[in-house]
């Protein structure tokens, strides 16, 4: 497994990838050995790539070196989708539990919580607190 990620002067993710190479069972040994060769003797950078417009077969390139290999056709395009909506994000407000959500009524805050896979911000009114809060003391009561 490599991973590699190419950051900007200010830390932002300009691009991030990686490649995980799985032996099946019934592989020779000797693909193993080689496979773990190229690893230990080329040492690709995976951001390097990245950074240079590389696309998925170059990332894999330099470890199946010497090995005959197949390339399938892929129809499709590979894209990243966070499935984080606010529905989700409510949802786990209520991890927090009703005394914890009180509070934050009480303080009257607004919870800001930031999806950690996708980074996007998901702002919420103390009426929507209010609520999460109501919707989980219906719960309990079943």
């Amino acid at each position: 497994m490599a991973l590699g990620i190419y950051l900007d002067q200010h830390g932002k993710v300009i691009k991030a990838g990686g490649t995980i190479i799985e032996v099946m069972p019934g592989v020779e040994e000797s693909v193993v050995e080689l496979l773990q060769s190229n690893a230990d003797l080329k040492k690709p950078s995976i951001s390097k790539i990245l950074r240079d417009g590389g696309v998925p077969t170059d990332l894999v390139k330099p470890y199946l070196e010497g090995i005959p290999y197949t390339q399938l056709e892929h129809d499709y395009n590979v894209v990243y989708h966070c499935p984080c909506d606010e529905e989700r994000v409510m949802a786990a407000l209520q991890v927090l539990g009703e005394a914890d959500l009180q509070d934050m009524i009480d303080k009257k805050e607004r919870p800001e919580i930031i999806c950690q896979m996708c980074g996007k911000p998901y702002i919420f009114e103390v009426s929507d607190v209010i609520e999460i809060r109501d919707k989980m003391h219906r719960n309990s009561m079943h």
